[in-house]
């Protein structure tokens, strides 16, 4: 990483007594707390780290500051600079006279703007509040430390493991009471610049299980403001690993959607950050790139990325991976790819044989995987048998897609997901179709049942 000779330039060729390193912090320190009426936070450290080029682009609340004391009108002036500059990004943010909340119908025509904005960390400097409207005040302690941010950590992992085996409809109000009281203590609470860094990216990952679990239920619109101040969040942080997640979840959730544009450019925007990424991230990206031109019928890409998603995953080292990967086993690779190939099945010609190829592959892998996905998965299982048991009715043995239905719905009154009540309707409606075998219909009341009891 090269040295920012310029920033250096800049702060040697002060009067003395105000070139020094910590001076230039507490001026600029000064700065943003008369701007924004917070703490900043601003350290001797943290300008150190901008001068070694460890930090290229810090907040805009910074830059806005190092601009004002240097007295220059660019950050190209300061030495600052984005790394993420390969990755296609939207114009300039227009000028605002005052900061405003969005709507929902902005954070979704406009979502790859405010990613891309949010993900250099300069979506605040545009949007007040993307959780405006949540909950209320509590108590916010007066410092913290590096314990605090440890206990924020092993919350959302928490949150996290009982999603994955129960759904997003049991614990989705305490994940997002947790990431707005997380808000509020970066935002008045004191700590030292290396405990905000820690929490800022602690609430990244809060914030991007809050928008899974939104997602899962339903909620599109709360899922991309978590994601948004998320990915706000990790920017600052410099968690490129945590920043290309949220990305891939947020493109998930457009590909699920029909969205494919919006999905494949997030996901284009995210690999921009490639040599930051484990090979398990990066192929995660893949997954999702298979998963939307599969949405849209694109089979030689939706077969490409599955293959590079399998190539990066070979000989995989979970061990090496951050802790929030660790889910991304076999079992989830081989289960997305399949469902995958689901998509690619339903958006081809009925009776191509691409369609029946995809279809084949399809069932394969997620047979696999609803083996391979231990108790702690049992959503995940539940996707896999769902989709397998629509594919045996449409392409396959009847009688195997009867039995599969019904190991599937032993575990779907222990889940709330939406996301799995759509998997069922789409089961039904293509139960509801076959005429004429008495097992079939008992299987597709029996899920006509299961969704009716379903409300998350």
């Amino acid at each position: 990483m090269p040295h920012n000779e310029i920033l250096k330039g800049l702060r040697t060729r002060l009067p003395a007594g105000r070139n020094t390193q910590a001076a230039v912090a507490e001026a600029v320190a000064a700065i943003i707390e008369a701007d924004e009426n917070r703490p900043a936070g601003v350290t001797a450290d943290y300008v150190s780290k901008l001068e070694r080029g460890l930090i290229t682009w810090p907040h805009e609340a910074y830059r806005r500051a190092f601009r004002q004391l240097f007295g220059v009108a660019s950050d190209d002036a300061l030495g600052f600079y984005s790394t993420m500059a390969t990755a296609p990004l939207p114009p300039p943010m227009p000028p605002t006279a005052s900061r405003h909340d969005v709507d929902d119908h902005q954070v979704q025509t406009g979502l790859v703007t405010l990613a891309a904005w949010a993900a250099h960390g300069g979506l605040s400097a545009q949007v007040g509040d993307v959780l405006a409207g949540g909950t209320e005040d509590t108590t916010i302690p007066h410092r913290i430390g590096m314990d605090d941010v440890l206990a924020i950590r092993q919350a959302t992992r928490t949150f996290e493991e009982f999603d994955f085996a129960w759904g997003g409809g049991m614990s989705r109000a305490a994940v997002l009471a947790q990431l707005a009281w997380a808000r509020q203590v970066l935002v008045r609470s004191r700590f030292t610049q290396p405990v905000r860094t820690a929490l800022q990216s602690a609430i990244a990952h809060l914030g991007e299980v809050a928008g899974w679990m939104s997602f899962d239920v339903g909620q599109a619109g709360m899922a991309r403001r978590c994601w948004l101040l998320a990915l706000e969040m990790a920017a600052e942080a410099g968690d490129w690993p945590m920043r290309v997640n949220i990305l891939t979840d947020m493109a998930r959730e457009a590909a699920y959607g029909g969205r494919v544009t919006d999905a494949l450019n997030l996901l284009a925007f995210a690999r921009g950050a490639h040599d930051h990424l484990t090979p398990t991230i990066l192929a995660a990206t893949h997954v999702v790139s298979a998963r939307a031109h599969g949405r849209a019928g694109a089979s030689q890409e939706c077969l490409r990325h599955i293959g590079l998603a399998e190539e990066l995953c070979a000989g995989q080292d979970l061990a090496a991976e951050p802790d929030w990967m660790s889910y991304y086993d076999i079992a989830q690779l081989t289960g997305d790819t399949g469902h995958a190939l689901f998509d690619l099945a339903r958006a081809s010609e009925p009776g191509s044989s691409v369609a029946a190829a995809a279809a084949r592959n399809s069932a394969a892998r997620l047979a696999r995987a609803a083996e391979l996905h231990g108790p702690e998965a049992s959503r995940s299982r539940a996707f896999d048998q769902t989709k397998l048991a629509t594919l045996c009715l449409v392409h396959g043995d009847r009688q195997e897609g009867v039995a599969t239905a019904a190991r599937a719905l032993d575990g779907v009154p222990r889940i709330r997901s939406v996301r799995l009540v759509d998997d069922l309707r789409y089961l039904a409606k293509t139960g509801s179709a076959i005429t004429g075998n008495a097992d079939v219909g008992e299987m597709t009341q029996q899920v006509k049942r299961a969704i009716r009891a379903r409300a998350v």
